[in-house]
């Protein structure tokens, strides 16, 4: 085998072990989307929660509470939104004219990192520095790491009944958006897992196709293989999503929903309005808080989501159960299903494993062939590793 066969040799076998792994798992997690919260739900953890924010923000702001803790301020309007470090000098604005930062202040920099990454600061930077006011973006959106919010600066109380969750803190942190100043509290949940939640679509409306990925930030994936005008409605009722004449979609960037999907996905929110490129033709996929339930509540929750197909509303429905710890009663096939995903993940390792170390010992056997024969003298050629 030549030097050259032999790479190409290796590249396709690693594709095609790749694909037919990811193939693989991916197929399991759809078959026992149960599976898919198991490992997160085993633990107990503490996590920062948004309450209120009061007044509320005026239309084309928002602030939430990201799922790694992180808190984002979206601000897309003309009037700035201020965000204090806790000694309260003011460290961010943010505005249609984009992000604005004091550069001279440690609260800037220590909040760009989680908790548990060292920050270092510039030359410059320190508690008392006069202020200097950097533009950083042109975007309309800021992300960061407070430390009046981070779970790990409480201690969590042992014990507890499994499923339950119970406050451990409270905390506020103050923001301005022009001479309105509003309040962003929420608080730090001690949460205690017994067991997790899996999502179930109802069968789509005619004409539709609907698969949901399940995980702590749910996807609903559409597919719509009639032609004509499609429009998903977001969070609020708002125009959320829509299928161009050419099949390809679009996103409305004043969409909460929208700019929810974007700061959650760690990507910032662009200025500007109107519709923006969001996917190629074919199906659209999307996180959608309508399909988080409460984690303190094992009742049964029902969502929907509006899709206007032309002049013909219809509506994706499903629902949300609670799935007990494995032990406790699972509802009729649910043992099956995890047991057989479980098994189909493993066949799947081990076949990948067996063709690697097939791979590695026909290598050494090529290794040893070409080298108990003469070298050739002629130079490589361009594609030549």
């Amino acid at each position: 085998m030549t030097p050259h066969l032999r790479v190409a040799v290796r590249s396709g076998l690693r594709t095609v072990l790749v694909r037919t792994l990811a193939t693989g798992v991916l197929a399991a997690a759809c078959a026992a989307p149960v599976a898919a919260g198991t490992a997160e739900a085993a633990e107990r953890e503490v996590v920062s929660v948004l309450g209120a924010v009061t007044p509320a923000p005026p239309a084309g702001s928002l602030v939430t509470v990201m799922a790694d803790g992180a808190l984002a301020a979206v601000n897309s309007t003309d009037v700035p939104l201020v965000l204090a470090a806790p000694d309260g000098r003011d460290v961010v604005r943010v505005s249609a004219r984009g992000v604005e930062v004091d550069a001279a202040h440690p609260f800037t920099f220590e909040s760009r990192n989680p908790p548990d990454v060292p920050t270092r600061l510039p030359d410059g930077v320190a508690l008392g520095a006069p202020p200097r006011w950097t533009v950083v973006s042109q975007d309309v959106s800021w992300r960061w790491y407070d430390p009046r919010t981070r779970p790990d600066a409480v201690r969590a109380p042992g014990g507890g009944r499994p499923g339950s969750s119970e406050v451990v803190a409270t905390w506020s942190v103050p923001i301005r958006v022009g001479g309105a100043a509003l309040d962003v509290s929420g608080r730090l949940e001690l949460r205690r897992p017994a067991g997790w939640f899996r999502v179930e679509p109802d069968p789509a409306p005619e004409g539709l196709s609907m698969t949901v990925a399940q995980g702590p930030r749910p996807s609903v994936i559409l597919s719509v293989p009639e032609t004509g005008p499609v429009s998903i409605a977001g969070l609020d009722g708002e125009p959320f999503l829509r299928r161009t004449a050419g099949g390809a979609w679009e996103a409305d960037l004043a969409s909460r929903t929208y700019r929810l999907n974007l700061l959650g996905s760690g990507s910032p929110v662009p200025a500007g309005e109107g519709w923006r490129p969001y996917a190629a033709p074919g199906p659209v996929s999307w996180t959608d808080a309508r399909l988080v339930p409460r984690p303190d509540d094992d009742t049964p929750a029902r969502w929907a989501v509006p899709v206007l197909l032309g002049d013909r509303e219809v509506r994706l429905t499903g629902g949300v159960r609670h799935v007990p710890q494995p032990g406790e009663s699972t509802g009729p096939g649910t043992d099956g299903v995890q047991a057989a995903a479980l098994a189909a993940v493993i066949v799947l390792l081990g076949a990948t494993a067996g063709a690697l170390a097939l791979r590695n010992r026909r290598l050494h056997t090529e290794r040893g062939l070409v080298s108990s024969r003469p070298s050739s003298s002629r130079p490589p050629g361009a594609n030549a590793p």
